[in-house]
């Protein structure tokens, strides 16, 4: 595992939630770089490094957002041929749209993004995939699940890391309810999954996920935060 890279993504997903003089330094002189607002003021960061194009979601900046991420109502898409959750979609496809007229198949894009963030990531490489551009690697920090079992297994080779720290509880979200499951299915996680434990001892596995209900009790809304994340990810490149 690369956590340098890790590192590096958490970086760009932290940075994304700072004042915006902060954010302009660090784009000044990179090729194409751009800040990018949509509907709800929210934003997300592309540039390009070397041969690398890295795309930053902006996450969840406070509780509320938290508790829209617990929403789970799916849409079918036609060009993913999958459900997906409602809310994430409508914000990767705006992304998606804007993306796919700065840049071509032949670039090699990076996403990456803090839990709402993570989700819009996860979806637009799926969009992007699926539009046959070359998608290298998907980072995400806290990310909800955005589909259900028929999606995560059309999906599973996408190159997608979810880093999990803890017993963050929006990783768990949106958990299996008997809702969810007539709602076309249980939401599920897929990707490789890197849960960073509270004595920085590291589980990798595909597929992998904590479950909502089991960890009820030990769940922590601290462990969400993104500051957390970068804080633990850079000690892991020690």
């Amino acid at each position: 595992m690369n956590y340098q890279e890790i590192y590096y993504n958490a970086y760009l997903s932290d940075l994304v939630y700072l004042h915006q003089n902060s954010v302009d330094k660090f784009l000044k002189g990179k090729e194409g770089a751009s800040v990018r607002f949509n509907d709800d003021n929210d934003h997300y960061i592309h540039f390009r490094k070397e041969s690398k194009v890295y795309v930053t979601i902006k996450g969840t900046s406070n509780l509320e957002n938290v508790i829209y991420d617990l929403e789970y109502k799916k849409v079918f898409n036609n060009l993913l041929n999958c459900w997906v959750h409602e809310g994430f979609f409508k914000t990767s496809k705006k992304i998606y749209e804007d993306l796919i007229k700065i840049y071509s198949p032949e670039d090699e894009i990076h996403l990456t993004g803090h839990s709402y963030g993570g989700a819009v990531a996860a979806i637009l490489g799926m969009l992007l995939k699926n539009s046959h551009y070359k998608v290298h690697q998907i980072i995400t920090f806290g990310q909800p699940k955005v589909t259900n079992d028929e999606g995560c297994k059309y999906f599973d080779k996408l190159p997608l890391i979810r880093v999990i720290h803890h017993n963050d509880p929006v990783t768990t979200v949106p958990p299996h309810t008997p809702w969810s499951w007539f709602d076309h299915g249980f939401y599920k996680h897929f990707g490789t999954m890197v849960r960073i434990k509270k004595d920085l001892s590291v589980d990798i596995a595909k597929n992998g996920s904590i479950s909502f209900w089991h960890y009820l009790s030990k769940l922590k809304l601290d462990d969400h935060r993104m500051n957390h994340y970068l804080k633990v990810c850079k000690k892991l490149t020690k």
